[in-house]
């Protein structure tokens, strides 16, 4: 991206909680960029009154960085620790959510 927009976007993610990702795609192609990663815990409701916390990690970077990423395929790494794309969410202005799985954690065969 170039422009206004993209200029602006590199300053967004020159901030002090933004991390260095590597990004290893399906063809085993390899990139990195800056993002900010987060572990909030989700709620699951299970019925009943009944519910369950979990840590879910979120990656909020630029669209562009996640062009190519197939979900179950490509693997991110970030703090030395390797998650799996579960999902890419574009937010519009250029910017992605992408949900990561800690394949540690699975804990389901998911279909």
């Amino acid at each position: 991206m170039t422009g206004i927009l993209g200029d602006t976007l590199e300053f967004f993610f020159q901030g002090l909680d933004a991390c260095e990702v590597s990004a290893t795609l399906a063809d085993g192609s390899t990139r990195t960029f800056r993002a900010y990663f987060d572990a909030p815990y989700a709620e699951h409701a299970l019925g009943d009154g009944f519910s369950l916390e979990s840590a879910g990690y979120l990656l909020t970077c630029k669209t562009a960085d996640t062009a190519g990423f197939q979900r179950d395929e490509t693997v991110v790494e970030v703090d030395g620790r390797s998650f799996v794309v579960a999902a890419v969410r574009p937010g519009g202005a250029g910017l992605a959510e992408v949900e990561l799985i800690d394949p540690d954690e699975v804990s389901e065969v998911r279909v």
